[in-house]
């Protein structure tokens, strides 16, 4: 296996396999052994390149911990995309609206080893400017929504939320 891209903190690594190119692998902390993915190499790349956006630390973010049936309105106004599941994420949903990208998932303690929290999703979207992302003070949440800009935090703060991620300016 040749590893092509894996997450900062090696929770999931993608490879490819000598003689099959287009067929690509995962491994997860969770599940540490090789499996094929659904999708093919293209459609893998598209799928990171858009998980990554919500990621982004020059983007702003939003995140809150919402009760599920609240879930699939709080993303009313933006277009699921679809993508196969991932191992290493297999209840994960991205979406795309109007210059915001989002993601709902299983809601989790946000701890190693993960809990996860009965009854409840996590909801996350990504924007280039600040304000598009003010329609989430009218959406519910069980932990309220937090805002920022990662690239804006001290590196410490990043670090104690778990963005690894160094941008220019850090």
């Amino acid at each position: 296996m040749k590893i092509f891209l894996s997450d900062p903190d090696f929770d999931m690594a993608l490879a490819l396999k000598g003689g099959r190119p287009d067929t690509v692998h995962e491994a997860s902390r969770d599940s540490p052994g090789w499996s094929v993915l659904q999708e093919d190499l293209p459609a893998t790349l598209k799928h990171h390149f858009t998980k990554t956006i919500a990621d982004d630390p020059r983007f702003y973010s939003a995140h809150a911990v919402i009760e599920d049936d609240l879930a699939d309105g709080a993303l009313s106004s933006v277009i699921e995309i679809s993508f196969a599941p991932w191992k290493s994420h297999p209840e994960e949903r991205i979406f795309l609206g109007e210059h915001m990208v989002g993601i709902i998932s299983p809601a989790h303690n946000g701890r190693w080893p993960v809990s996860h929290i009965e009854g409840a999703k996590r909801v996350q979207f990504a924007a280039k400017d600040q304000g598009m992302l003010d329609f989430t003070a009218d959406i519910p949440a069980i932990d309220g929504w937090v805002r920022f800009c990662p690239e804006e935090l001290p590196p410490q703060v990043r670090a104690d939320l778990g963005i690894s991620k160094n941008t220019p300016n850090s």
